[in-house]
């Protein structure tokens, strides 16, 4: 594995299963550690990207279907869910004045 410092912009790709328990709700604790890994990258001048996912699993917390999902199912509870991830995502980045 390489050292940090030799690359100049980091993908950070957090998947569902990171961000959301299975109950729908968002994992802050990670949240959290993510985060502060973000501040710390970006304090050793790094560009960072986040590819979050999660949508989907957040807004299945609010409307309840089946596990089975049709592509307009799925594009509902994306959408609703996207607004929490944002919400959350800006929650603890806002504490390393980060903006999204």
């Amino acid at each position: 594995m390489r050292n940090v410092n030799s690359y100049k912009r980091i993908v950070i790709k957090v998947g569902s299963a990171v961000l959301a328990n299975s109950n729908g709700i968002v994992n802050q604790s990670i949240l959290a550690a993510i985060s502060e890994d973000i501040a710390w990258l970006l304090k050793k001048n790094k560009e960072v990207l986040i590819v979050s996912s999660g949508a989907i699993a957040l807004g299945r917390k609010k409307i309840k279907l089946s596990d089975s999902l049709t592509l307009a199912e799925s594009q509902a509870l994306a959408a609703h869910g996207q607004i929490e991830l944002m919400s959350a995502w800006k929650k603890h980045l806002n504490k390393f004045s980060i903006p999204i």
